[in-house]
């Protein structure tokens, strides 16, 4: 939790108006609610100096291999709500007015479907500060896989030994996407009801690389 606009407490009051200082306090903007991070190592049991497969040509081919990895799990990252209405108002938070106090994450990902509700806010009038404080909503969740696997070759009573690695980032490709935009607001046509998201609650941007291979070998001696 913080009151200041930089996520390093480096920044300024979000709200320096005595009447909106219970909009200072929030969540940080590098709050995650969960994080999980598992990093596994495993040598196969066969090959000389293990219990199976220990001698013998099958010993030489199953043996010496290795299997790593890092698996990553993390809730969203939280986001506030802007407002494309002029504020005039040096050193406060621009932010919406909230109209529903129960905004619906409805999971969206792409231009035709919004991450929320954005029906719940609408922008202030002009001059006006909006009634949202900072970081009230948590965007998409983050996994990533990494893996690798090893092959290692003995030579000359294992003084010299020879490894070829296999690497995959994000192995299983798994999108993971960024918050959404947060200007405000939407627009609804009077007479058709169609609604026009002017890409508020919409998002258009992801904050993973697509997965990628990597071969390498390295001589150790």
């Amino acid at each position: 939790m913080d009151d200041a606009n930089g996520d390093n407490n480096d920044g300024t009051l979000w709200r320096a108006y005595p009447v909106s200082f219970n909009l200072d306090k929030r969540l940080s903007g590098i709050s995650r609610a969960q994080t999980l991070s598992i990093y596994y190592v495993y040598n196969l049991p066969f090959g000389k100096g293990h219990t199976m497969l220990n001698s013998g040509p099958a010993a030489y081919i199953l043996g010496g291999w290795q299997i790593s990895g890092i698996i990553a799990r993390y809730s969203g990252l939280p986001f506030s709500i802007g407002t494309a209405s002029s504020i005039n108002a040096g050193g406060q938070g621009a932010s919406a007015t909230q109209i529903d106090p129960v905004v619906k994450i409805l999971g969206g990902h792409d231009q035709y479907h919004p991450y929320f509700d954005g029906s719940a806010f609408v922008n202030p009038p002009t001059g006006v500060l909006g009634t949202t404080g900072q970081d009230l909503l948590i965007g998409p969740g983050y996994f990533q896989l990494n893996a690798s696997i090893t092959k290692t070759f003995a030579f000359k009573s294992e003084k010299v030994k020879f490894q070829l690695v296999g690497e995959a980032y994000n192995l299983t490709n798994t999108v993971v996407f960024a918050n959404p935009n947060t200007t405000c607001c939407w627009v609804t046509n009077t007479s058709t009801g169609a609604i026009n998201y002017n890409n508020f609650a919409v998002i258009t941007g992801t904050q993973s690389t697509p997965r990628y291979l990597e071969v390498g070998g390295y001589l150790r001696f």
